[in-house]
C-alpha cells in the first residue's frame, strides 16, 4: 500500500508537469489518494514528508549557485509541485497549528516567496499563483503570512516601475515588465495553470492578464490582514504602493487599481478608527468571598455517617488496635525508663562502694608511709651496717 501511495504521487506530479496536463486523469489519482489516506495516515504522511524535503534540497541547491543578476533557468516550483502542494492541503488539515506534512509545506512555501528570484512573466504569474495558494491555506484559521503581501507589494513596485524605492535584486530582471500602454483595449482574461512558469515573451495581453491577476491576489491579501494589529500600517504601504503604480498600468487594469485603492482606503480608515490608544486598566474590584458553613446541634465525631455497618466496625476496630498499640508503646517506653533508672542507681552504688575501699587502702598506705619517714628506716641510714643480698646467679 505505501508503494501504491508513493506511485499515485509521482504520478500525479509527473503528469502535472506535462505541457498540458490531462486534468481528468490528475482528478482521478487525486480522488484515490483522498480514499486511502484516511485508512494509511502512517504511509501517505511520510511520503509527503520525502517530497517535500527533495523539492527543499532542489530549491537550496539552486539557490547556492545563482549570483544577483544572472539569468538561469526558473528557480520556481514546477506546476506538478504546485499540484503537490494543493494536492496536500486537500488530504491534510490546514487548520492545526503544528502538522508534520501542513507546517513544513507553508515554511517552504514562505521560503520561496522571501528568496526566489524572478526572471520573466512566467515567473510572475507563479509567484503570484503561489501567494494565492497560501492564502487559500491560511483562510480557514484566520492566519497571515507576512512573506505574501511583501512580495506582492515589491513586485507590484518593481514590474510597474515604481521609482519610490529601489527595486531588490532577485526582482531586477522584471523591472518594468508591466508597464502597459495607454491606447491598449485589451479585457483581462484568466491566466492558465498550464502558462505558469513557461519562459515566454511578454505582449499586451499577457501583461493585462498579469496584472489583473496581481490586483486579485492583492485585494485577498488586504482583506487577511485587516484583523491585525499593524493593520493601519500594512494599509498605508499597500496604499502608497497603488497610488505610484496607477500611472504605469494599462488602462483596462486601471478600473481594478481604482476599486482597490479606494477599499484598501477605506478600510485604514475604519481600522485606524478603530484602534483605541493604550491606557492604564484598572482592575475591578473583587468581591470577598462570604462562607456560610451549616452547624449540627448533633454533630458527634464518634458516629460515622458511613451506611454500610461492617465497614464502619472495622473502621472503629482499626482505631482502637491503633489507640492499644500506642498506649502499649507508651507504657513500654515509661517502663524502660524505671528499669535504667534503678540499674544506674545499683552501678552507682556499686562504684560508691569501690571507690570507698580504694580511699581506704591509700589512707592506710599513706600513714604506713609517712610512720616509717617519722622513725627513720632503712631508707634513711643509707643501708649502713645491713648485710647486702649476694646476687650471684645461682647455678
Amino acid at each position: 500500500m505505501v508503494m501504491s501511495v508513493r506511485w499515485l504521487s509521482n504520478a500525479c506530479h509527473w503528469y502535472a508537469c506535462q505541457a498540458e496536463p490531462p486534468f481528468k486523469l490528475i482528478d482521478a489519482i487525486t480522488r484515490e489518494l483522498f480514499d486511502l489516506s484516511p485508512s494509511l495516515e502512517e504511509a501517505v504522511a511520510p511520503v509527503f514528508q520525502k517530497r517535500l524535503a527533495i523539492m527543499n534540497d532542489t530549491f537550496t541547491r539552486s539557490l547556492a549557485v545563482h549570483q544577483d543578476g544572472e539569468q538561469l533557468a526558473s528557480k520556481w516550483p514546477s506546476r506538478g509541485d504546485l499540484f503537490f502542494m494543493q494536492l496536500a492541503s486537500l488530504i491534510f488539515p490546514v487548520t492545526d497549528h503544528r502538522h508534520t506534512v501542513i507546517t513544513p509545506l507553508l515554511v517552504f512555501m514562505a521560503r520561496t516567496l522571501s528568496h526566489c528570484p524572478v526572471f520573466h512573466i512566467g515567473d510572475v504569474q507563479t509567484g503570484v499563483f503561489l501567494c494565492n495558494m497560501l492564502l487559500g491555506f491560511l483562510a480557514p484559521s484566520q492566519r497571515f503570512c507576512p512573506e505574501v503581501i511583501r512580495f506582492l507589494l515589491d513586485l507590484l513596485r518593481t514590474t510597474t516601475d515604481c521609482n519610490d524605492s529601489e527595486a531588490p535584486p532577485r526582482l531586477k530582471p522584471v523591472q518594468g515588465l508591466l508597464v502597459g500602454s495607454a491606447k491598449s483595449k485589451l479585457k483581462p482574461q484568466p491566466v492558465l495553470i498550464s502558462s505558469l512558469g513557461v519562459h515566454k515573451a511578454s505582449d499586451e495581453q499577457s501583461t493585462v492578464d498579469t496584472l489583473a491577476m496581481l490586483y486579485r491576489v492583492l485585494g485577498a491579501a488586504v482583506d487577511a490582514c485587516v484583523l491585525l494589529f499593524s493593520a493601519p500600517e500594512l494599509l498605508d504601504c499597500v496604499l502608497c504602493t497603488l497610488k505610484a503604480a496607477q500611472k504605469k498600468i494599462p488602462v483596462e487594469v486601471a478600473s481594478l487599481s481604482e476599486g482597490l485603492t479606494k477599499r484598501v482606503s477605506e478600510l485604514a480608515s475604519e481600522v485606524r478608527s478603530a484602534r483605541k490608544p493604550l491606557k492604564w486598566q484598572t482592575p475591578k474590584p473583587k468581591m470577598i468571598r462570604m462562607q456560610n458553613p451549616r452547624f449540627d446541634a448533633d454533630f458527634n465525631p464518634e458516629r460515622s455517617l458511613d451506611p454500610e455497618k461492617e465497614r464502619v466496625e472495622a473502621k472503629k476496630n482499626k482505631r482502637r488496635v491503633t489507640r492499644e498499640i500506642k498506649h502499649a508503646k507508651r507504657e513500654l517506653y515509661q517502663d524502660s525508663l524505671a528499669m535504667a533508672e534503678v540499674r544506674d542507681g545499683k552501678r552507682a552504688a556499686k562504684d560508691k562502694l569501690k571507690q570507698d575501699k580504694m580511699n581506704r587502702h591509700l589512707a592506710e598506705l599513706e600513714s604506713q608511709q609517712n610512720n616509717y619517714k617519722e622513725t627513720g628506716g632503712i631508707m634513711h641510714d643509707g643501708g649502713k651496717g645491713k648485710p647486702k643480698r649476694d646476687r650471684k646467679k645461682k647455678n
